[in-house]
């Protein structure tokens, strides 16, 4: 019972907390710009932060639409 108990707990926790999210698909090699990011749940100061922090930067991989964009997706655009 407990272990069913903690099973819920665990799978309701992450729908609840703000999560950045990709808008739309975003090819890989593309800069992400601010239509590119949602804030999925209550706009926190954490998850401003977090949307600034990815606007900017290029995908790594594709982001698709929907799906939270995390801190390994993304990186520095490349500059020759």
């Amino acid at each position: 019972m407990m272990r069913l108990l903690l099973a819920l707990l665990l799978a309701v926790s992450p729908a609840a907390a703000e999560t950045v999210v990709a808008a739309r698909t975003i090819r890989a090699q593309s800069v992400i710009t601010v239509d590119d990011v949602i804030i999925e749940g209550e706009a926190t100061a954490a998850a401003i932060e977090a949307a600034r922090n990815i606007i900017g930067m290029e995908a790594r991989v594709a982001l698709f639409a929907g799906r939270p964009i995390r801190p390994g997706d993304v990186a520095r655009p490349y500059s020759s």
